[in-house]
């Protein structure tokens, strides 16, 4: 397998990804740069949030918080995918805090991610505590932890997963650090490929 130059962190809102980007470049010994779809939905005009061109959010059939993108939002996020390939492509080594909502999110990276240099992480966390968290921090709506937990790690397939829900930032990232140190080869874009053409 070729240097891995993307590792993309897929897991629900709370789960601890940011924190765990954090310690990921506190133990990395290389330059590691993080880019994720908070960014990408901050590019967007103000005016698209909570806009039907945008993102809105709705509720599910449960009752939780559910995100919806109009065309421009699919059209950002689209791009942002892109610029991360971009990004690799010109050398940089990338982190992506990813939440991946659904299965053309999951579809579009499969298409555009390259074959090889490619580590998928599952970041996972129990329900209880990504729901503490969730109301802790006070920027999230209240109860879109739970509507993604039922759906965020559907027909993924992971080279490392991790579980932040009672493990700190520094023990997960350890976890991650070792792994890329060993070199060890990538095998989940290509099963889920397979898995597609099934």
């Amino acid at each position: 397998m070729a240097k891995a130059n993307i590792l993309l962190l897929n897991g629900c809102t709370s789960a601890g990804k940011s924190s765990l980007t954090r310690a990921l470049h506190a133990q990395l010994p290389d330059c590691w740069l993080r880019f994720g779809i908070d960014d990408a939905f901050g590019m967007l005009p103000e005016t698209l949030h909570d806009n039907r061109n945008g993102f809105w959010f709705d509720t599910d059939a449960w009752g939780d918080p559910r995100l919806n993108m109009g065309p421009a939002g699919q059209t950002t996020l689209a791009a942002y995918r892109r610029a991360v390939v971009a990004m690799a492509n010109a050398g940089a080594r990338v982190i992506v805090d990813e939440v991946i909502l659904d299965r053309d999110a999951r579809d579009d990276w499969l298409a555009v991610l390259p074959a090889d240099g490619v580590i998928m992480c599952g970041v996972r966390c129990g329900l209880e505590e990504l729901c503490r968290r969730e109301r802790a921090r006070g920027d999230r709506l209240v109860g879109q932890a739970r509507g993604q937990f039922r759906h965020v790690h559907d027909g993924m397939i992971y080279d490392i997963e991790v579980d932040t829900t009672s493990a700190s930032p520094e023990i997960c990232a350890q976890q991650i650090s070792v792994f890329l140190a060993k070199g060890a080869t990538a095998h989940a874009l290509a099963a889920m490929r397979r898995a597609d053409q099934n």
